[in-house]
């Protein structure tokens, strides 16, 4: 039993620093996304809240919340209306995942 518990708070450690970075990259995404759209606060809150329900959609697979910011903030660079980008955002993420392209190369 001892075997078995070696190791593991190193295995907690390592699994809570990548879920910490992997939330403040997501964070990260949405700051740049929110400057990039000039959208409010409750404009930005309503994206946040897009990215976890596509990233938790069963119909997109290997999808994560991240992966919505970033397809989002990529349409949004491309001149989308905030309205626009949470409308685009679920047809890039099925295009990439179809396509198997990266959201970026989806929503161009």
């Amino acid at each position: 039993l001892g075997a078995l518990v070696d190791g593991v708070p190193e295995l907690l450690a390592a699994g809570l620093a990548l879920a910490i970075k992997k939330a403040g990259d997501f964070e990260k995404t949405l700051s740049v996304l929110q400057a990039t759209s000039q959208a409010t606060n409750e404009e930005v809150d309503r994206m946040r809240q897009l990215a976890i329900d596509l990233g938790n959609d069963l119909k997109l697979p290997a999808t994560s919340a991240q992966d919505a910011a970033e397809a989002m903030l990529g349409l949004s660079k491309g001149g989308l209306s905030v309205h626009d980008t949470m409308q685009a955002a679920p047809g890039v993420l099925e295009l990439s995942a179809a396509a198997q392209v990266d959201n970026a190369t989806a929503g161009r």
